[in-house]
């Protein structure tokens, strides 16, 4: 996703609020359901005239106009259809979509939109409306309403141009999104930006800058990002978003988000998010490429309920060849704040759900340090649990751990540099760990076979040092079939079905029905599957294989 344009935020009154206390020890019965809270160190009042300064310095503009987009970027006089910017929007944010052919984008107004839209086009083409909802009252914490539209159709390795409206005629100025190839890709993993949790607003948010500005540097074709929850410090401080949502980036880049303890159980944060495939806890899951991510809310959570989402997430996408799970607390981490805590606790809880589902990779924030767990599976809460969990791997010459059994778990550092914790003793789960106090984060590289994490910290220069890099390698046999039902007239009913058969013996099958023409032939999308299908006659297939 190459990154261009810059939008520009409004934050409206900053509602009071108690300062949240940190919890104290919970026991393990509790800790599916409480929230957690840390005490803020300035007066909100104090942090938000202080955030006004730093977009100042940083030309992080408090109005609530978007900038223009480059001129490369924007349309000729001819497709142009909305050129004016008399709507004001603020938090505005891209998310990825169910698929890589979706996006979702959320933003807020003054003023209630009673239908709200996206007019997106590339190029000199035509442009398109998308539509969505308004929310009925305003927002508590900010005071604005928000908007949601899903935005669908859209072309891989592609330039898009949009603007936000209001249904009656307003538009936003113009922002600039380029989509990924979900064919072979790569995404950023970050850890708890947690503006707010250093006590200074302005130096978390320049933090939280700095990094984005760092990604997009090094890594500008990043298909997008995903959080590990803590993006904010407190629930209830206007000022913490604002920050949070400044970057330019965030207009640009797709954020998935979670929600980590500092959000908490509230619904409030939830709605600066658009996410796909929702549920009323904040569960949700997509797709990008041969890749099923599911994001889980722990604050609002239990072990039923997680067993639930992962169980209807894995049944909507049967043939993903990766599996993907985030939330935020880590559970075989490293940090000596809560790793040998309520990270333990956690662990029993969740990791025996986990393994039921065949899960590959596990990200998690929480405790402020690096580590990569070995691939594990639950084998209890006694102290030797932690080798015997451990799974045996095989390597190949390239240095791939090929179809390893059990789920690895990755725990990220701060991507800011707000807040950072010490590393307990290394425990015998651990394969890597790291803490040299400086902002991390890791890309995620994913091709038809492997996926592959490499984690690098920022130095102080803005290069960045590799500190870890794993590659799993899925043995994954696919093939499809098709057949074709006589219909009355010139329409034929085609079934396209995918199977696949994984290393460990496990299959899973997908299918697709569409009305076609008779003797035609053409590309369907069959779950993660793109199959290229040419009927010949009224029930004839001549050629069936995959093609992406």
């Amino acid at each position: 996703m190459r990154i261009s344009g810059k939008f520009s935020r409004k934050p409206s009154r900053e509602p009071a609020s108690e300062p949240a206390s940190e919890p104290a020890s919970v026991p393990a019965s509790e800790l599916a359901t409480r929230p957690f809270g840390r005490p803020l160190v300035k007066k909100a009042t104090i942090l938000f005239m202080a955030v006004a300064i730093l977009f100042a310095l940083f030309g992080l503009s408090c109005t609530s106009a978007m900038a223009k987009a480059p001129a490369s970027a924007t349309p000729d006089a001819s497709t142009a259809t909305a050129t004016n910017a008399a709507l004001d929007v603020s938090y505005v944010t891209l998310a990825p979509g169910s698929d890589a052919s979706q996006l979702t984008f959320t933003w807020q107004t003054a003023s209630h939109s009673d239908s709200p839209l996206v007019r997106i086009w590339s190029g000199n083409a035509a442009a398109t409306d998308f539509t969505g909802t308004c929310s009925a009252s305003v927002l508590a914490i900010s005071g604005l309403y928000s908007n949601d539209v899903t935005v669908t159709g859209l072309q891989a390795n592609t330039t898009y141009s949009y603007q936000l409206g209001d249904g009656n005629g307003d538009f936003s100025s113009v922002g600039v999104t380029t989509t990924g190839d979900p064919s072979a890709y790569s995404y950023i993993v970050v850890g708890d930006p947690q503006i707010g949790s250093s006590g200074n607003i302005p130096s978390d948010t320049a933090g939280w800058a700095n990094t984005l500005n760092v990604i997009s540097a090094k890594f500008p074709n990043a298909a997008f990002v995903m959080g590990t929850g803590d993006q904010i410090e407190t629930t209830a401080t206007l000022a913490q978003y604002t920050g949070f949502f400044s970057p330019t980036q965030m207009q640009s880049l797709p954020f998935a988000s979670c929600m980590g303890n500092h959000e908490g159980a509230s619904a409030g944060p939830l709605a600066f998010y658009n996410p796909p495939n929702a549920d009323s806890a904040g569960n949700y899951w997509y797709t990008y490429g041969n890749t099923l991510y599911m994001v889980w809310n722990f604050n609002v959570g239990t072990p039923d309920s997680m067993s639930a989402f992962l169980a209807s997430a894995i049944a909507a996408n049967p043939t993903a060849t990766f599996r993907v799970l985030t939330f935020h607390v880590d559970v075989y981490g490293q940090g000596s704040t809560h790793a040998l805590s309520d990270g333990k606790a956690y662990r029993d809880l969740y990791v025996p759900v986990i393994d039921k589902y065949g899960i590959d990779v596990v990200f998690n924030g929480h405790d402020h340090t690096y580590s990569r767990s070995y691939p594990m599976v639950y084998s209890g809460s006694a102290a030797t649990s932690n080798s015997v969990g451990m799974q045996a791997q095989t390597f190949d010459a390239a240095g791939a751990s090929v179809d390893p059994t059990g789920t690895v778990y990755f725990a990220l550092d701060s991507a800011t540099g707000s807040k950072f914790y010490a590393l307990a003793a290394q425990q015998p789960y651990t394969a890597v760990m790291a803490q040299n106090d400086k902002p991390m984060f890791t890309v995620v590289s994913v091709t038809a076979s492997t996926m592959t994490t490499s984690t690098y910290q920022i130095e102080a220069d803005n290069s960045i040092t590799q500190i870890d890099s794993y590659t799993i390698k899925k043995t994954v046999s696919t093939s499809a079939t098709a057949s074709v039902q006589k219909l009355t007239g010139n329409q034929n009913s085609l079934t396209v079905t995918v199977n696949v058969l994984r290393a460990d013996g496990t299959t899973s099958t997908a299918s697709a029905t569409v009305k076609i023409d008779k003797n035609s032939a053409g590309t369907y999308q069959v779950g993660i599957y793109k199959v290229y299908v040419d009927t010949k006659g009224n029930d004839q297939v001549r050629t069936c294989e995959i093609v992406g």
